[in-house]
């Protein structure tokens, strides 16, 4: 098991988002990736993917925070699972994975080969791994096609170290939604050595040059999995919708940030760009002169890389949002106890 920490943004095109970035624009979108003098191109490779996801009938694995996949990339298979994750916000993702290789595509991927703490809470509740594995089937998928590079920074700082590597993977997906095909660019940083500081560095030279040298692609932060993605354009999920009235400790915190993000990100009309507005969260955030670990300090690392820029439509649910912060016990707690230190 390895702890897969990510950033995931979306590329649209700026003035109709309905509408696919051509080949063209994504060969662009490389090229000025490649151009940057702070980053070094290890390594490029073009890979064509197909994900296929797996669940009962019931999604018992899904309410239960397990994702099950079956990736085949080129000729090779391989299945995973992966948990809920431990931080998710503003683009950033961290949560466990387990993986293993396969030698042919199986029918439905074997529960037993993996750990089975994977299971602890289903097993709680009163299912069992045989249960489950009697009852899972091939659900929704996605084809993709994937362009990756190997990053490292060319600029030796305390910060950044040339010894960090980060995989960036361009992805062209195709998801098999419930009235047709439904299409979709994503481009996802993975950190693969060194500290996650990286990830928010390379980020921030990668949208700076992008919206010098590309501003006809839109950017927005990707707040969900391809397999949530998936489950909502085949309707077998819903977008999330964000409870403002839970804030009590971090945890919940992190949990309303997650589907805010989640609420304002996945309405297709709803942009962030590459400018210096997506203040209404990292204001809110900023706030509290404590910082909260787990839900807002990834938010400001990422939110100074970023700087990113809500349209208007979602000014009233961010505003909201800030009100219902404003009303919590344990917020104001934090604020009046850093007051009481100054």
């Amino acid at each position: 098991m390895a702890n897969e920490i990510e950033i995931k943004l979306m590329l649209e095109a700026k003035h109709n988002q309905k509408q696919r970035l051509t080949a063209d624009t994504l060969n662009k979108v490389t090229e000025v990736i490649r151009s940057i003098p702070a980053l070094k191109v290890m390594a490029e490779e073009d890979l064509d993917l197909l994900n296929l996801y797996f669940d009962t009938k019931n999604q018992d694995l899904y309410h239960h925070g397990i994702a099950l996949r079956v990736r085949r990339t080129g000729s090779a298979y391989e299945m995973t699972i992966k948990t809920k994750p431990s931080a998710r916000t503003a683009g950033l993702h961290v949560h466990p994975e387990y993986n293993i290789a396969l030698d042919a595509r199986p029918k439905v991927p074997e529960l037993a080969l993996f750990p089975q703490e994977v299971f602890a809470q289903a097993i709680a509740d009163g299912l069992s791994v045989a249960s489950l594995q009697g009852q899972i089937y091939n659900h929704m998928g996605q084809e993709c096609r994937r362009h990756t590079m190997l990053l490292s920074p060319s600029l030796l700082n305390d910060q950044h170290q040339t010894s960090s590597i980060v995989e960036l993977s361009l992805d062209e997906v195709t998801y098999q939604g419930q009235h047709g095909p439904v299409y979709g660019v994503e481009l996802e940083l993975e950190l693969k050595d060194g500290e996650p500081q990286v990830l928010s560095f390379m980020l921030a030279q990668i949208l700076h040059h992008m919206a010098q040298n590309v501003p006809e692609v839109l950017v927005r932060a990707g707040g969900m999995s391809k397999m949530q993605r998936s489950a909502i354009y085949a309707a077998l999920s819903q977008v999330p919708t964000c409870d403002l009235t839970q804030v009590k400790d971090a945890e919940t915190l992190w949990h309303a940030l997650s589907e805010l993000e989640a609420e304002i990100f996945m309405n297709t009309q709803v942009s962030v760009k590459s400018t210096d507005k997506f203040k209404g969260l990292i204001e809110l955030i900023g706030q509290i002169p404590e910082s909260f670990v787990a839900a807002s300090e990834a938010l400001k690392e990422l939110a100074r890389a970023l700087d990113l820029c809500l349209t208007s439509q979602p000014q009233a649910k961010v505003e909201a949002f800030r009100q219902a912060l404003g009303q919590s016990e344990f917020v104001q707690a934090r604020i009046d106890r850093a007051l009481a230190k100054l």
